[in-house]
C-alpha cells in the first residue's frame, strides 16, 4: 500500500489541506480523521500511518485509485480554472477520427485541435464578414485578388459570389463608360455622309 500513496506528500500544504478536508468529508465530518482538530499536515501524516496498514485487496486499491483520481482532477481544477473550462461534448465517429489524424498529424492533444480549430473558425469567420462588408459597399475601386481569398478560404460557393460580383460591377463599369462615349459622339458634329452608329 505504501506504493499506492506515494504520490501523497504531507509537507505539500495545499495537498495536505485538501486531502484532510476529503478524508473528513469521507468520514462524514468537518474535524480531522480521528475527530479533533488537528493541523493538515498531521492530519495526513496520521492517514498514511492508518492506510499503510490496509490489506492489499480490490477495495484497498480501488480506495487508493479514487483518492489520487480526486486529487488530480481537484488539482487541474485549480491549475486551469481561469484559463480553461472543463466540459464533455458528444461528436460522431467519423469527426473523432478526422480529431485524432489532426492530433496526430500536428503532434498534440486532443483538446488542442479543437481549441486551436474553434479560434481558426472564429478568425475565418471575421474575415468573411470583413470581405462581404467590402463587397456590398461596393468599395471594388481597389482589386480583389480572388487568388489570394481562395487560398485563404477554399470556399468555391464564395469565390463564385465574389467572381461574379467582380464581373457584374465590370460590366456597369463598361455600360458606363459606353453610355459616356454616345454621348460625347451625339454631341460631336457629324462629318457628311459618314454614319453614326450608336
Amino acid at each position: 500500500m505504501k506504493k499506492r500513496l506515494s504520490w501523497i506528500n504531507p509537507t505539500d500544504q495545499k495537498q495536505a489541506e485538501w486531502l484532510a478536508k476529503y478524508i473528513a468529508k469521507k468520514q462524514g465530518n468537518t474535524k480531522s480523521i480521528n475527530g479533533s482538530y488537528r493541523p493538515p499536515q498531521q492530519s495526513v501524516e496520521e492517514f498514511l500511518l492508518i492506510a499503510t496498514s490496509w490489506p492489499e485487496d480490490s477495495s484497498s486499491r480501488e480506495q487508493c485509485r479514487n483518492l489520487k483520481a480526486a486529487w488530480n482532477s481537484w488539482k487541474k481544477r485549480k491549475q486551469t480554472k481561469n484559463k480553461v473550462v472543463e466540459g464533455t461534448y458528444t461528436i460522431s465517429i467519423t469527426a473523432r477520427k478526422e480529431l485524432e489524424r489532426l492530433a496526430k498529424r500536428e503532434k498534440c492533444s486532443l483538446s488542442h485541435v479543437v481549441e486551436t480549430t474553434l479560434l481558426n473558425a472564429k478568425n475565418i469567420e471575421r474575415q468573411t464578414k470583413e470581405l462581404q462588408r467590402i463587397i456590398e459597399n461596393e468599395r471594388l475601386e481597389t482589386a480583389i485578388d480572388t487568388n489570394y481569398i481562395r487560398m485563404l478560404f477554399n470556399k468555391d460557393v464564395f469565390i463564385k459570389q465574389l467572381d461574379s460580383l467582380l464581373q457584374q460591377k465590370r460590366i456597369e463599369d463598361l455600360e458606363e463608360e459606353n453610355r459616356l462615349l454616345r454621348e460625347q459622339l451625339i454631341n460631336m458634329v457629324p462629318i457628311r455622309n459618314m454614319p453614326i452608329f450608336i
